[in-house]
């Protein structure tokens, strides 16, 4: 979906857990139909689960979880293709997206083994047991095709997610009718693809869309610097990527660390401060409140503008106000211990 510079920052992992909440991942389709497996930690880093990326979901997998790693079993047969068509090649994601696995008996040529995944199809990402049956056992012909066409409509279309951003006055269906055509297109192209590497039947490339690249007819481009502004390897560029350079944070010095607990409502009266079990957390030194404040409670720049810390009995104003600070020995230890400061609010 995303530009060059965005997927060279991002991870599979976050891609796998926004998908959780409706995102429409190319990646899971993909990774439904190589039977990848997906690893994570809770509360102990020690403590490693694994579940089929299929189970991937809220029952299985924590909201909280650590993805550790994505483990895709090696295959030394099969045919595996993926498929995708959007608006665009770049920042748009997929009218329709799928990923197709087959394992076919040399000997036979009928189908031993079936992966069909579609994704932003119907609700969710899912695999289509329905053309995975008709597949199985059967030759890769017409009336297999049609077989497992049926079965992809049979299985998703009572389920299938209409996409209002398409539909216009002048247009009010939408792209729901072709969205709806494209797993016919994909299975036909996947039939062809499958039948050419098995000998099955010889298809043109031009007629299973595999067009070859034609070089580039001029030279290289290049492009005019200004003096002083080449292009030439910066110094700490080995620092960097090597992870060499010591930043600030990677510096101990002798100190304690603060975490501040703010409101989280943005209008009442602050009753009551309890941080009695915070006091007795594992590193604290020191909460600091309105009431330790020796001089003005005051950090706006007119004097009375914003209160340094709300004090108890005084009015609440916006969400993010300081509550109390809690000082520890270790920033995590104080982020803890903040989570036990209970702020009673009327």
């Amino acid at each position: 979906i995303a530009q060059r510079h965005i997927r060279a920052e991002a991870g599979w992992a976050g891609n796998l857990m926004i998908t959780r909440t409706g995102f429409p991942s190319d990646l899971v389709p993909a990774l439904l139909a190589a039977d990848a497996v997906i690893s994570f930690v809770t509360d102990s880093a020690s403590v490693e689960k694994s579940v089929p990326i299929a189970d991937f979901k809220q029952g299985h997998v924590p909201p909280t979880a650590l993805l550790t790693k994505l483990t895709i079993p090696l295959r030394s047969t099969g045919t595996y293709r993926y498929y995708r068509v959007a608006q665009r090649k770049w920042l748009a994601h997929a009218f329709v997206n799928a990923a197709f696995r087959v394992d076919v008996d040399p000997a036979t040529k009928t189908v031993t083994n079936a992966r069909i995944a579609l994704g932003n199809y119907a609700q969710g990402i899912k695999r289509s047991w329905s053309a995975e049956q008709a597949l199985v056992g059967s030759k890769l012909d017409s009336a297999t095709l049609q077989k497992v066409i049926q079965g992809i409509h049979k299985d998703f279309d009572d389920e299938f997610m209409s996409e209002s951003q398409y539909k216009t006055i002048d247009n009010p269906k939408g792209k729901d009718e072709y969205r709806k055509t494209l797993p016919d297109s994909y299975i036909f192209k996947f039939f062809q693809e499958v039948q050419a590497v098995h000998g099955i039947k010889a298809w043109k490339e031009s007629e299973i869309g595999l067009m070859k690249v034609k070089p580039l007819k001029r030279g290289v481009l290049k492009f005019d610097e200004r003096p002083g502004h080449e292009n030439k390897p910066q110094l700490s560029a080995p620092g960097l990527t090597t992870g060499a350079v010591r930043y600030t944070d990677d510096t101990p010095v002798p100190a304690l660390y603060g975490y501040l607990v703010l409101t989280t409502c943005a209008t009442g009266k602050l009753v009551r401060i309890d941080s009695s079990a915070a006091e007795m957390a594992e590193g604290v030194k020191s909460i600091v409140t309105a009431k330790d404040i020796p001089g003005l409670n005051d950090a706006g720049f007119a004097p009375g503008e914003e209160m340094l810390f709300i004090a108890e009995g005084t009015d609440i104003t916006s969400t993010g106000q300081q509550v109390a600070l809690v000082v520890a020995t270790t920033y995590r230890l104080a982020k803890k211990a903040a989570a036990l400061v209970k702020v009673e609010v009327s």
